[in-house]
């Protein structure tokens, strides 16, 4: 253009200020400027002969028409294709929309990592990150960060801050799920510039994903491995980006042929047929079912929420399995559906006592839990004792720091309530609830917590007895006869350690609870004492065995006659009858109280 000639043929568009007209080409005749036969002259410019000229505009354009049949005038070639002034091969435009192929499928794979992460961890492993949560309190404070460097080190340090997310199960689900994710994409990244150059359609980073998913799902397995994995790949990608970017030995091994649709999708096929098998074999043949159940109860059981702790308590046992925590609260349970006497024997009680308290053994789950019980039965002294001695063993838990606050707020201690106030104040998520104690402190009580003991004579020294908790359920029952669950809970550990005698000897007690009738296995027990005694002796207790109890012990007794166990484990496997004769314990008969051991309490187990 202007001094510049240009091709015969070529079409280009001519360019003016303000409104324009196609310029009419002759077709055989040339300019009478031209300076040469074969070109024609436009303003300053060379046109060759012939050329169809076209309008350029400032502003607006319109898209030429392209010819059907005819190549393009710059075209190099016919294999070749024009785009704007970039010429492209067909080969590579067939290979840009492979690799974007493949870029879509890698992001639609890294969203599904992230989404089925997240629901396994909102749904079947909730009650794993709760655990999590219950047993690791970060606080933002600089001692705890000192302690927690010089005991366990930066990691764990690092781990308890992703923990406290999990106070809320949809948090702590995304916590773990953008975790995995960036492992997952990490992986990737990482092969991609350290290998192969190219992203593959393999997955492989599903691999440490599944790996980590499975190792998770149990609560003896530390989350420190999930935060340290997720710090060294994220490091790694960031070293091997770096290394890709400066060096010229990354790649190892180069790919430059894209892979096929045909092979991503048997790829793709074969990675995730190996996923849903890793996740059979990780979650439904081998998932801690009895664990998970056991969670649900613990959580319930914190929530007060009686019915659902008893709907999985019965789940576990109806499997056929006996576990001491789960008989505790399975009891405990049925005490507030009202229901504990007459199903005390529903499920084998082949604990014996323990399936309504732990003797103190020094055992760190028992002594986990060990103080609901007596928080429940009014017994504030020792449940404090409980959850001290817990906080020895797990730390300083929100549980616990919440269990010492409240009993040390109704005790009268308000000092020492002080302390484990301060210690939720620095979290993150259990500040509200400090403020909520703080003001029970100042009030002097806390809802729903109540001292058995709080008028009783205490001058003199008194210790309690932590392998037996019949003399403190008798002890109990003297400050406080209207106390319901003490009373209900001396007549099961009675029955259970096989002192029939004095069974009888407390029953009078129910009168202040004005029942009904007496639960069967109340009157069961009733019948095998009145065979041990005369009739004055039974008199006494003010109890009358019906004819209905009475026509079932014979039928008891004839099939125990004729040695058909089946039968007899069928009509008579939730009788006080049965557990007395073939699962106690204790031995298979009552046991003897003489009257100085009555009067010293109930005798050692």
């Amino acid at each position: 253009m202007g001094r510049r000639e240009i091709p015969q043929g070529q079409k280009i568009k001519k360019l003016a200020v303000g409104k324009f007209r196609k310029a009419k080409s002759t077709k055989n005749r040339p300019s009478g400027n031209s300076a040469s036969p074969k070109n024609q002259k436009v303003g300053r410019r060379e046109i060759p002969q012939g050329q169809k000229i076209k309008k350029l505009a400032v502003g607006k354009f319109r898209k030429a028409k392209k010819s059907k049949n005819r190549p393009s005038g710059n075209s190099a070639s016919p294999n070749k294709l024009k785009m704007g002034r970039r010429e492209i091969p067909q080969t590579q435009n067939r290979m840009n929309k492979k690799l974007t192929s493949l870029s879509a499928i890698r992001s639609l794979t890294t969203l599904i990592v992230f989404l089925a992460t997240g629901y396994a961890y909102l749904v079947p492993l909730a009650n794993v990150l709760r655990y999590h949560e219950q047993h690791h309190l970060f606080r933002f404070t600089a001692d705890y960060f000192r302690q927690t460097l010089a005991e366990e080190g930066l990691l764990r340090y690092a781990t308890n801050f992703v923990v406290q997310f999990f106070f809320h199960p949809w948090l702590g689900a995304m916590v773990m799920a953008t975790l995995l994710t960036l492992i997952f994409v990490g992986v990737e990244g990482m092969l991609k510039r350290l290998l192969f150059g190219r992203a593959l359609p393999l997955c492989l980073g599903l691999v440490p994903v599944l790996l980590l998913l499975i190792y998770t799902e149990t609560t003896a397995h530390d989350l420190c491995w999930v935060v340290l994995s997720a710090v060294l790949i994220g490091v790694g990608w960031l070293v091997v980006a770096l290394l890709s970017r400066f060096t010229s030995w990354l790649p190892l091994f180069s790919i430059q042929k894209p892979w096929s649709t045909k092979a991503q999708a048997i790829s793709l096929l074969l990675t995730g047929m190996t996923a849903l098998g890793a996740g059979y074999v990780g979650f439904v043949k081998h998932y801690p079912a009895k664990e998970g159940i056991l969670l649900q109860t613990v959580f319930h059981a914190r929530q007060g929420d009686w019915p659902a702790v008893l709907r999985y308590t019965q789940r576990y046992l109806d499997a056929g399995k006996t576990n001491p925590l789960i008989a505790y609260f399975h009891t405990m349970a049925l005490y507030h559906a009202g229901q504990l006497p007459a199903r005390l024997f529903d499920y084998p009680a082949s604990l014996g006592v323990q399936t309504l308290y732990f003797p103190w053994r020094g055992n760190a789950a028992e002594a986990e839990f060990g103080g609901m019980l007596f928080e429940q039965l009014g017994l504030l002294n020792e449940a404090l004792h409980w959850e001290t001695e817990a906080l020895v063993v797990d730390g300083a838990t929100a549980p616990h720091l919440v269990n010492l606050a409240r009993y040390n707020i109704v005790l009268g201690k308000p000092r020492v309530a002080q302390v484990f106030i301060e210690q939720l104040k620095h979290t993150l998520f259990y500040r509200g609830q400090a403020k909520q104690l703080e003001q029970q402190l100042r009030a002097g009580r806390v809802p729903h917590l109540r001292d058995a003991l709080r008028g009783a004579d205490r001058e003199g020294v008194r210790f309690t007895n932590v392998q037996n908790l019949g003399p403190e359920l008798q002890y109990l029952l003297q400050h406080d006869p209207h106390n319901r669950m003490v009373f209900d809970y001396l007549m099961a550990q009675l029955l259970l350690s096989n002192h029939v005698s004095l069974f009888a000897r407390q029953l009078p007690r129910i009168r202040a609870f004005h029942v009904a009738a007496l639960p069967s296995c109340y009157e069961e027990a009733l019948l095998i004492y009145q065979m041990g005694v005369d009739k004055a002796t039974f008199a006494r207790c003010g109890f009358t065995v019906s004819p209905d109890t009475r026509a079932r012990f014979a039928r008891y007794m004839q099939l125990t006659g004729q040695g058909n166990q089946p039968l007899l484990q069928q009509e008579f496997g939730r009788t006080y009858w049965y557990y007395l004769n073939y699962l106690s314990p204790y031995g298979h008969q009552v046991i003897e109280e003489s009257q100085e051991a009555h009067q010293n309490g109930i005798k050692q187990l």
